[in-house]
């Protein structure tokens, strides 16, 4: 059970830490990111990441 416990516990603490990283990430370059894929669709679909 401890082990368990451990292993589940670390994986919550990375996923969470991968997610805050994404979230920075992600919010550092947002209009590089627009810019990119309204470049790419044109005018006909709206952009989607």
């Amino acid at each position: 059970m401890g082990a368990a416990t451990f292993i589940g516990r670390f994986l919550f603490i990375a996923i969470k830490q991968l997610l805050r990283l994404e979230t920075v990430l992600i919010r550092s370059s947002q209009p590089n990111y627009e810019k990119a894929a309204f470049a790419r669709n044109g005018r006909s679909m709206p952009a989607t990441l």
